[in-house]
């Protein structure tokens, strides 16, 4: 007891010296504790459900873009009716709704499952029950609006929600770990039963995710095998719709977590790194310590104490200083486990997950105590290993000369460790250079997006529905500091989805439609390409013109133009499309502008052919 009483007295009379060992400890033990516990709580632990290793994602595959994409009708219900792969099959899509309340109007993401899609993932309600048999209007709600809107009462249950103008009951509440494991794998606050049987069948229209668990002793292969034999014999009936697709099956979790696993990790390598420099630091710091009280521990050898009992007061010393490091970057940790996502540059996956627990503080622990030896031990190691009798007749050079060896080697430790932080540092500087240089067919700086949903039940024709955004959008730039306004049914930059389209050019020659190129359909509004600072290369963009009445007009990116390949100007050319937007408009369209290309999916893509219709 009195050897840490003498620590806690030499810490106290170092206040300064103390103060930043604490602090540079506390705030690299903090990030080591806070980005580990992101890496635990979202790539280390199985996903929250019943046997969560021989669950699936299946997704279909166009080969001609290398993009995954949702299923269509047919591919999912076949599925469903003759895989022996799969002993269960879930069908699952997304589309927001408008919940109206006596304060207002608000914008949620609702999920409709099939009724198998909560058994098959093992979930229970957090209070009330799951979807009840027989029942059409039932909603099940998320644990995040239960708390938001109802404050956690119990009142929710049986409460009767209006959404898009329908009246639907709450039966129950379900976890926040409860995830849609949609293309982007969009939170959802609304749960429905699927109406998918009365959805339509169109097999242009690829709208449903399909997650299942395998069969004992099945593989993902062997999925990957029943669906591509599905694909061809649906692809004999209808080739324009089913040639050059294929099947993908990921595993639940890898489909989860997406491409944010080389993130994160890069995020915890980094923060060991500069633990590590800055434990070396300190290291030199307390090398120094020890070479100031160099007779002392001369003297005190020469007395008869051991190697060992200074050794012992060092490690004291260093471990009440790592402990409080480690205690104080422990709480800073916690502070910013709510923080840390939005300071991501990506998008963190199963963040309701993410949550201070037992391993968080043995994270601290076992950080502070790496600390304790590299920065106390080991250069007190350096310090006492000359005998006493050396020490003093040199007067303590002896125990300098071996001193300076160890700060030395800490040196070196240092130089070598910031070597790779600074080859990093200059790579990232250097991405971040190509990035800023690089076009984005668009101007950034002063957007802000608003999204907005229509119920259905409330502007049920087409006409209604875009009257109501001609005079949004009218109020809009009628609104203090805003310059121009658009509207479009997928921001470019942070999409992670957009509906592709086969096509042609008409007066081109004939190219079957399996040969046909794909590019993106955008549905944009007057107004779009001003707001977005987007240049008209050549033509117009639209404007009042452009109605329904109108004759059927399009505008097209620069890398589409290029696919016209008789080196004639777009303009005027006439462009045949595999999908339009609903089922009664035209799927031919006359050109009427060209605009420069925008990498939809973010600056790490090319930009790839679109085609813009109002």
């Amino acid at each position: 007891m009195k050897h840490v009483v003498v620590a806690i007295r030499r810490i106290v009379n170092t206040k300064a010296f103390s103060v930043v060992v604490v602090l540079t400890l506390a705030l690299g033990v903090g990030a080591v504790t806070a980005a580990f516990t992101l890496v635990e709580s979202v790539l280390l632990r199985p996903l929250p459900y019943d046997a969560p290793e021989s669950l699936v994602r299946v997704l279909a595959f166009d080969r001609d873009e290398g993009q995954a994409e949702w299923l269509s009708w047919a591919e999912a219900t076949g599925l469903r009716t003759e895989s022996a792969a799969l002993e269960g099959v879930a069908v699952s899509t997304v589309f927001p709704a408008t919940l109206r309340t006596d304060e207002g109007s608000e914008r949620l993401e609702r999920a409709f499952v099939s009724d198998n899609y909560f058994p098959l993932l093992g979930v229970e309600p957090v209070v009330g029950s799951l979807f009840l048999e027989g029942e059409e209007r039932q909603v099940l709600i998320s644990r995040r609006l239960w708390r938001q809107r109802w404050s956690g009462s119990l009142d929710v249950l049986g409460r009767t929600l209006e959404l898009d103008g329908g009246l639907y009951t709450v039966t129950g509440v379900l976890p926040d770990t409860v995830y849609t494991h949609d293309l982007g794998s969009t939170p959802a606050d609304l749960w429905l039963p699927s109406p998918i049987d009365r959805l339509t069948a169109d097999p242009h229209f690829r709208i449903f995710t399909v997650i299942a668990r395998l069969s004992p002793g099945a593989t993902r292969d062997r999925v990957r095998e029943e669906l591509q034999a599905l694909q061809r014999r649906l692809a004999a009936e209808a080739p324009d719709v089913y040639d050059g697709w294929d099947a993908q099956v990921d595993s639940l979790h890898a489909s989860l977590v997406g491409e944010a696993d080389q993130g994160l990790f890069l995020l915890l390598g980094a923060v060991c790194l500069i633990l590590l420099i800055a434990t070396v630091n300190l290291a030199n710091l307390m090398t120094s310590r020890f070479l100031g009280r160099r007779r002392e521990i001369a003297t005190r050898l020469a007395l008869g104490d051991s190697s060992t009992g200074i050794l012992r007061d060092a490690t004291l010393e260093g471990g009440i200083l790592a402990a409080c490091g480690g205690a104080l970057g422990t709480l800073l940790a916690v502070g910013s486990l709510r923080l840390l996502p939005y300071l991501l540059p990506f998008t963190l996956p199963r963040e309701a997950e993410v949550a201070a627990d037992p391993r968080m503080i043995a994270t601290g622990l076992v950080s502070a105590a790496i600390a304790t030896v590299l920065f106390a031990l080991l250069p007190a190691l350096g310090v006492v290993k000359s005998n006493s009798a050396t020490a003093l007749r040199h007067g303590g050079r002896a125990v300098a000369g071996d001193g300076g060896r160890a700060r030395g080697f800490v040196v070196a430790a240092q130089v070598a460790l910031s070597i790779p932080l600074l080859v990093g540092a200059g790579l990232l500087t250097q991405s971040l250079f190509q990035l800023s240089q690089r076009h984005l067919g668009m101007q950034p700086d002063g957007l802000v997006s608003v999204r907005v949903s229509v119920p259905a039940s409330l502007y049920r024709e087409a006409i209604d529905r875009a009257q109501f955004f001609r005079q949004l959008l009218d109020t809009l730039r009628a609104l203090p500091g805003v310059e121009s306004a658009g509207a479009t049914l997928q921001v470019p930059l942070v999409a992670h989805q957009a509906d592709r389209t086969r096509f042609r050019f008409v007066e081109g020659p004939e190219v079957l439609a399996a040969e046909r190129p794909r590019a993106l359909l955008q549905v944009v509004s007057e107004g779009y390409f001003e707001t977005l600072g987007t240049r008209v290369i050549e033509g117009r963009p639209f404007d009042s013109r452009d109605d329904a009445s109108a004759d059927p007009v399009m505008i097209v990116s620069a890398e589409l133009a290029r696919r016209e390949r008789t080196g004639r100007s777009p303009l005027g050319l006439h462009v045949e499309t595999e999908l339009t937007i609903s089922p009664d408009e035209p799927n031919v369209r006359r050109i009427i502008g060209v605009v420069e290309d925008i990498p939809h999916f973010g600056p790490r893509f090319e930009a790839e052919p679109q085609i813009f219709v109002p």
